[in-house]
């Protein structure tokens, strides 16, 4: 019994991935690979300021913003370079995804170092502040990890 599969895109639309919930196309995909740049680009604007609760609420704000955008786009390159591995279009796509990724974390690189070089009481003070409530979990999170932090 040899049996030869089909390849992916012939088969029933039922056993195919939906990314439209992601991006509608593989060109929506590439038209915001390039539109978030800029985005990521500005949260270096950031960097020698967070040293307080507004700048910090602002920093984390746009931060989370544009990591949703950036993880949207890593999914979609990852899940299309999934569905088949020698489709090397959905390879450009992927490493495509993958650069924008990089470029997040190298931009963003200097925030957890910054943040974790206040002072420990100003750390609590920031993680008790109202106005940071929404990201407490996180910045207690940070202040946790903050002996395994190298400085900045």
């Amino acid at each position: 019994m040899n049996q030869t599969l089909k390849p992916r895109n012939q088969n029933d639309k039922n056993y195919q991935w939906d990314l439209s919930s992601l991006f509608v196309n593989d060109e929506a995909f590439k038209q915001q690979c390039q539109q978030i740049m800029p985005q990521i680009n500005a949260l270096s604007q950031y960097s020698s300021q967070l040293n307080n609760a507004d700048t910090i609420l602002h920093y984390l704000k746009d931060y989370y913003q544009v990591y949703g955008i950036v993880m949207d786009l890593y999914h979609y390159g990852q899940l299309r370079y999934c569905e088949d591995l020698a489709d090397s279009v959905a390879l450009g796509l992927f490493d495509q995804a993958t650069s924008v990724y990089v470029e997040f974390s190298t931009v963003t690189s200097f925030a957890i170092p910054q943040i974790l070089s206040l002072p420990k009481q100003q750390l609590q003070t920031l993680i008790n502040d109202p106005v940071l409530s929404d990201y407490k979990f996180v910045l207690t999170d940070l202040l946790r990890q903050q002996a395994h932090t190298l400085s900045a």
